[in-house]
């Protein structure tokens, strides 16, 4: 048996639109080149050729696409410095109108250092357990 090259995911979304739709909202303000038309991504999918066997003893083996999806790092960062620079930045708004009422301005903060780690545990967690 031989091993198809992989299918690099922006290629796997273009095959999986609709067939020569304009995927462009600004096209009438620059020339957008045309997507590919045809199925020549699609061939390069493993396919079952005969019925599945379904018997009681015997395992049949399935074809099927196996997804790994992999966050982008830096956008994981800039979400985590979205939310903790917001935060702070009311910290420093609400020390700046209230200077004696250091409690609460720093309840947000607080509160949303505690919701990321609580995410970031989940995370290890989950891939824990698997």
């Amino acid at each position: 048996m031989t091993e198809l090259p992989h299918i690099f995911p922006h290629e796997f979304e273009f095959a999986l639109r609709p067939p020569c739709k304009p995927i462009c909202r600004f096209a009438s303000f620059h020339d957008c080149a045309e997507p590919r038309c045809g199925n020549a991504i699609l061939e390069r999918i493993p396919k079952r050729k005969c019925r599945l066997q379904l018997t009681d003893n015997q395992p049949e083996e399935a074809w099927g696409l196996k997804a790994h999806y992999t966050p982008h790092f830096l956008l994981v960062l800039f979400y985590h410095f979205l939310v903790f620079v917001s935060t702070f930045a009311f910290w420093a708004w609400w020390l700046f109108m209230h200077p004696d009422d250091l409690q609460n301005a720093s309840v947000p903060f607080m509160a949303a250092v505690a919701i990321v780690s609580m995410f970031w545990s989940s995370v290890v967690t989950l891939r824990g357990l698997r």
